[in-house]
């Protein structure tokens, strides 16, 4: 198999200046305006797409909304965190986590204008819901999530959109192999590893910044009949058996280990079409390990490829490249995130700091790095990335902002769409971003649910 590697990285600019204030439970806190003119940094302001532009969006009179038309929305409890959503037009599905209700299950509705809870709380009883996976749906009457441990929800309605939900669940099978205990962490080799960012060389050397433990835990489909889920180091695919009965049948695993605490998880999916359908993750291993490298498998009638993977060393660069396969560069991270870019394409958040493009020609593979923000200020994390196909426009979500770029593979800069509400910015992680049209946009988060209906 052939493999082409182009690297091209966009360096681009942000700074802040002033003071920020920080609050602990994500309420707005007094800050600069973020709607002011572009920001530039040093001798990077005479690249001019290095521009920060950080009020691009259009305004919007409503006190309970953003200067770039994000409103806040109103939840059933204010102590959730929203760990990931899927919207469709006019109606959109998320779960989240509660340190007094544990994993709950929510639907929004356009014409009600607010969240409500549907699940059963079964999710929370016999051991599970310790931690919330992905949630997924192929339409308004069907949803399903993923929570701990390895566990699928399923959900179905009739056509009345005031029916009762109906839920079903199952366990998926455990191929994880035998870890030594991580006392620290004791989920990081059971579905929801740690994450630690590495910023390797430079002028300040190792530079390590610590994103936390994210789920290798989620579901994905192409239709209500072309389902997948993810556990892990392996790749489930809902088929039917003999007797008719749908069941999670394994697909792929990850197995090939170079040391023995070295572990391959999968930590997102995305499809271009039924035929063509993408899973993210990474190599690691133990949680304060550096030696961390992007995986990317590529699902097609032919089968599973294993498009891009690398091999943790240590140094200067801590993930060298692999035999067979593409080898990304940049920092060194797990592809935590994907998104379809276009019909030979999808985009993915690698390193929680860099945006990678893979795009496939025939049998060959090639990458290009957008870097949105430049070292220090990229320590706080990047956490999640929306794309639309075939239109330009990307989006990005992470420590206390949301940022979009509508040419960022042309040239073009990265812009924040700034959520600070009634002139206090809003000190809270976008855990997700994530939208069905240009005019239909969700960011989620500690507390927050913000919904954003302008272009």
């Amino acid at each position: 198999m052939k493999r082409a590697l182009s690297i091209s990285i966009i360096s681009l600019v942000l700074a802040v200046v002033g003071a920020c204030a920080t609050s602990e439970d994500g309420t707005p806190a007094a800050s600069p305006d973020l709607d002011s003119d572009p920001i530039t940094v040093g001798d990077a302001a005479s690249n001019e797409d290095a521009a920060f532009d950080a009020g691009a969006d259009a305004d919007t009179d409503a006190s309970n909304c953003s200067s770039a038309g994000w409103c806040v929305t109103s939840i059933p409890d204010s102590d959730l965190t929203f760990r990931d959503i899927w919207a469709l037009p006019g109606r959109a599905f998320a779960v989240a986590e509660s340190p007094t209700l544990g994993v709950k299950v929510l639907e929004w509705k356009d014409e009600d204008a607010k969240w409500s809870y549907i699940d059963d709380n079964t999710q929370n009883e016999s051991g599970r819901g310790s931690y919330a996976g992905r949630i997924w749906a192929p339409s308004e009457d069907e949803v399903y999530y993923a929570v701990a441990p390895r566990t699928i929800y399923h959900g179905k309605r009739s056509d009345s959109p005031t029916a009762a939900w109906s839920w079903t669940y199952s366990q998926l099978e455990n191929r994880v192999p035998t870890y030594a205990p991580e006392p620290q962490h004791p989920g990081h080799y059971v579905g929801r590893p740690w994450y630690q960012m590495c910023h390797c060389g430079g002028v300040n050397g190792l530079v390590t910044g610590e994103l936390g433990d994210i789920p290798a835990l989620g579901v994905f489909g192409t239709s209500s009949d072309d389902v997948y889920a993810f556990y892990a180091n392996t790749i489930y695919h809902l088929s039917s058996d003999e007797a008719g009965a749908r069941t999670w049948q394994v697909e792929y695993v990850a197995d090939d280990r170079d040391r023995d605490d070295e572990q391959l998880v999968f930590l997102s999916a995305t499809a271009v079409s039924r035929d063509d359908v993408w899973f993210g993750g990474g190599r690691g291993g133990r949680p304060t390990d550096n030696r961390m490298c992007p995986i990317a498998v590529r699902r097609t009638p032919s089968g599973y490829v294993r498009v891009a993977d690398g091999v943790g060393v240590t140094g200067a660069t801590p993930c060298a490249a692999r035999s067979d396969t593409l080898s990304i560069g940049g920092a060194a991270g797990w592809l935590a995130d994907l998104d379809v870019d276009s019909t030979n394409a999808v985009v993915g958040l690698k390193a929680a700091r860099e945006v990678v493009r893979i795009t496939a020609d025939g049998d060959t593979y090639s990458a290009a790095i957008s870097a949105p923000f430049p070292m220090p200020l990229s320590l706080k994390p990047l956490r999640s990335l929306s794309a639309v196909p075939d239109e330009s426009t990307l989006w990005i979500g992470g420590t206390n902002l949301v940022a979009r770029s509508d040419d960022a593979w042309d040239g073009g800069s990265y812009q924040i769409s700034t959520i600070s509400l009634n002139g206090g910015w809003l000190e809270t992680p976008i855990n997700r971003v994530r939208g069905s049209s240009k005019n239909d946009r969700w960011a989620v988060g500690v507390r927050y649910a913000l919904h954003k209906t302008t272009p």
